[in-house]
């Protein structure tokens, strides 16, 4: 499938013509059963998600910096 644009538009016009541009693409996706990812907001966090990836970060320091105390990269 192709899709062409052939628009000229007047200053401060651009943005009716993107819309229409977005909306053609999101309906040659649609109609190809491609859908678009939709936005979400985490009010929340989970102490125990940040609780482990500190801590794997943590780990990771440490195995670097027994890798360079023995020589290693």
């Amino acid at each position: 499938m192709e899709l062409s644009f052939a628009f000229m538009t007047k200053p401060d016009h651009q943005s009716v013509v993107r819309r229409r541009a977005y909306t053609m693409i999101q309906q040659a996706f649609a109609a190809n059963g491609i859908n678009f990812a939709q936005p979400t907001v985490q009010v929340g966090n989970d102490e125990r998600q940040a609780a482990a990836a500190a801590a794997n970060v943590i780990s990771l320091a440490q195995q670097k910096a027994a890798q360079t105390a023995q020589g290693g990269e």
